[in-house]
């Protein structure tokens, strides 16, 4: 007989006693009670085929064919099923290469993506079977990021670099991005790095006050009026550098009132930014 637990996040999981005693474990992740209860059932059936002896039931082997390469590797581990041919197994580096080419985004924002991949591939391996992969191993990637590392300058000096706390917290977006990704795609149960803290992706290090004489300098210095447009809105009106000036139309000021509103081509949407007297034409 095999049953089901629940531990106190919700993800659930399959105990049963093996023929040789040993008590063993099925993770299923975060599913519903009655989808675990199912799963129950097809494991109870694939033991009394092994303690009788006899090939499992056609509905079973059915469901057994159809499984995901996740879900059928933890039953090969817990001896209830054969290993699937080799080249049915996906690796890290197969999710990693289908989430690049799936990704529709700017090339910077898939700048930042290659580095979050790059040290999933170096930590955990892109050989690794993507079935194998368990939240002890995304706890490990993430210390690991957060580490200081020595760095060779091109001198031949050797300094200490560590990523900053909010790019760790962006990294950690990222793959929690991709292993939700392929959850979505059916390539396994559960996402291994669902639980995994991010923290703050905010660095106040980098905040800094630039004053308006500095400014007052840079437009001096600056060879028309489109550049110094984009100066005094990135100052001034606190646009974002591109895309929120690019996206900005006439329409969008309202000079009586000194604001203007437009919807940014990035979350939450719609918003206002205030226009300083210094925008005015009038000024």
């Amino acid at each position: 007989m095999a049953s089901v637990a629940t531990d106190k996040s919700g993800r659930r999981r399959i105990l049963f006693v093996a023929d040789d005693g040993s008590r063993k474990t099925i993770r299923l992740g975060k599913v519903t009670r009655k989808a675990a209860e199912s799963f129950k059932g097809r494991v109870e059936a694939l033991l009394a085929a092994q303690a009788t002896r006899t090939s499992i039931d056609a509905d079973t082997a059915r469901w057994l064919a159809d499984l995901p390469s996740g879900l059928y590797g933890r039953l090969v581990r817990v001896g209830l099923a054969k290993a699937r041919e080799a080249a049915e197994r996906l690796t890290l580096g197969t999710l990693l290469d289908r989430f690049d080419a799936a990704a529709a985004v700017k090339d910077s924002t898939r700048a930042a993506y290659r580095q979050t991949t790059a040290s999933l591939r170096a930590i955990l391996g892109e050989r690794t079977p993507l079935d194998e992969i368990e939240p002890a191993d995304a706890d490990r990637w993430r210390k690991t990021i957060g580490e200081p590392v020595k760095v060779k300058a091109d001198d031949g000096t050797e300094r200490t670099k560590r990523l900053a706390s909010a790019t760790v917290a962006k990294r950690v977006h990222v793959a929690r991005a991709i292993f939700k990704r392929a959850v979505r795609w059916g390539l396994i149960p559960s996402s291994p790095f669902a639980d995994l803290r991010a923290g703050s992706q905010a660095n106040p290090e980098r905040s800094l006050y630039i004053a308006p004489a500095t400014i007052a300098a840079v437009l001096d210095a600056c060879p028309d009026d489109e550049w110094r447009a984009i100066v005094a809105l990135s100052r001034f009106a606190g646009l974002r550098c591109p895309s929120e000036i690019v996206a900005l139309r006439w329409a969008d000021v309202d000079w009586e009132r000194g604001r203007s509103r437009f919807d940014p081509p990035r979350p939450p949407g719609m918003r206002g930014t205030p226009c300083a007297k210094c925008l005015s034409p009038r000024s």
